[in-house]
C-alpha cells in the first residue's frame, strides 16, 4: 500500500471474534475476542502511517476493544451500524459475512475519514454505567406497574409488590452512587450544580447530561443540537418544502430535554418563548422539541462560559445573539 494511501482498519466485532482488514482490499485476519486476542490486533495493525481503526458500536462487545485502543492511544473510530448497514446498500454490497464487513467498514474510513472518536474518561464511563442502569430499572418498574393493573389473583399481586418494593430499593441504591461519584470530583460537582440553575433542569436532567453528554460546553450550538437528537432534518425537493423532523442524536439526552422542557415552569423567559411557538399554531410535541433543544443550546453556552443562568438571564438578548452568531 502507497504511503499516501489512508490505512484504515475495519474491525467486524461479534460475541467471540474479531475480524479485522487492513485496508478496503486487504486479507481479513480473525482473532477471539478477548484481552488477548484484542492486544493480537493492536499489535499487529500498528503502524506510523494508520489513519484510524473502524468498528460498529455492538452494545458491549465493542467495549474490550475500545479501552485498549484508548489506553494504546490509537484511533479509534465507533460508528453507528445503521451507517454502515446503508453504505452497504450505497456501495451495492450484498453479501454479508464477518469478512466482507471488515473490508466494508475499511473502505467507509477511506471515503470518509470519520473523527476519531472521543476519549472517555474513567469517571465518565462510570457515571454512564450507573445512570444507564438506573433507566433500566426505573423501565422494570414501570412494566411491573402497568402489569399490577391487570392482575386478579391475589398471590400474583403480592408478587409484584414485593418486586415493586425491591426494585425502589436498587434504585435508591443506585441514586446513592451516581450521587457519590459526582460529589468524587470537584470539577463534574460543579458542572451537575450548574446546570441546575436553569429552570426545567432538575438533578436526574442533569446528571444525564453529564453522563450521556460529557462534551457539553465544548460544541459548536449544531453540534450539540445534534448530537441531542434534536436538530431538525431537512426534507427539501426542488420547489417542494417538506416537513422537518427529529432523528438520530443521543435517545437518552433528548428524552432528558424533552421533559425539562415539559417542567421548565413559568420562568418568563421559557414561557414567552413557548407563547411565541403557539401563536405559530405549533403542536405540543414540536414546542416542547423546540424547547429542548433551544435549552440544550443555551446549556452549552453556560458550561463553556462557566455561567449559572440566573447571570445569563439579566441579559438574555445578549446569549441569544451570541449563540446565534457562532453558526454564522
Amino acid at each position: 500500500m502507497h504511503a499516501d494511501v489512508p490505512v484504515w482498519i475495519g474491525v467486524d466485532v461479534s460475541s467471540r471474534h474479531l475480524d479485522f482488514a487492513v485496508g478496503s482490499s486487504g486479507k481479513s485476519t480473525r482473532v477471539p475476542n478477548t484481552d488477548a486476542g484484542v492486544a493480537t490486533l493492536l499489535a499487529s495493525v500498528r503502524s506510523d502511517q494508520l489513519d484510524g481503526i473502524l468498528c460498529e458500536s455492538t452494545g458491549h462487545y465493542h467495549l474490550p476493544l475500545r479501552d485498549a485502543a484508548w489506553e494504546a492511544e490509537l484511533p479509534l473510530t465507533i460508528i453507528n451500524p445503521a451507517w454502515i448497514k446503508e453504505f452497504r446498500k450505497a456501495a451495492g454490497r450484498k453479501a454479508k459475512t464477518d469478512a466482507v464487513d471488515a473490508r466494508l467498514l475499511a473502505l467507509y474510513g477511506e471515503l470518509f475519514a470519520p473523527a476519531p472518536t472521543r476519549i472517555s474518561t474513567k469517571a465518565e464511563l462510570r457515571l454512564k454505567e450507573l445512570v444507564t442502569l438506573r433507566d433500566a430499572l426505573i423501565a422494570t418498574r414501570g412494566a411491573f406497574t402497568n402489569r399490577r393493573a391487570a392482575i386478579t389473583l391475589a398471590a400474583s399481586d403480592e408478587v409484584i409488590e414485593r418486586t415493586l418494593c425491591h426494585l425502589n430499593h436498587e434504585i435508591e441504591c443506585v441514586d446513592t452512587e451516581i450521587a457519590a461519584e459526582i460529589t468524587a470530583d470537584p470539577v463534574v460537582e460543579d458542572r451537575y450544580r450548574l446546570l441546575q440553575t436553569m429552570p426545567g433542569v432538575g438533578p436526574k436532567n442533569a446528571f444525564t447530561l453529564l453522563a450521556f453528554l460529557p462534551e457539553l460546553g465544548g460544541l459548536h450550538r449544531r453540534e450539540v443540537a445534534s448530537l441531542g437528537g434534536l436538530a431538525p432534518v431537512a426534507n427539501d425537493s426542488g420547489e417542494k418544502s417538506g416537513k422537518r423532523f427529529v432523528r438520530w442524536g443521543r435517545p437518552a439526552v433528548k428524552g432528558a430535554m424533552y421533559t425539562a422542557a415539559v417542567t421548565c415552569g413559568k420562568h418568563p423567559a421559557l414561557v414567552s418563548r413557548k407563547d411565541r411557538l403557539r401563536a405559530k399554531h405549533k403542536g405540543p410535541r414540536v414546542i416542547n422539541t423546540a424547547m429542548g433543544r433551544w435549552m440544550l443550546t443555551i446549556l452549552n453556552v453556560m458550561g463553556r462560559d462557566h455561567i449559572p443562568w440566573h447571570e445569563l438571564d439579566q441579559a438574555k438578548r445578549i446569549v441569544e445573539v451570541t449563540t446565534n452568531n457562532q453558526g454564522r
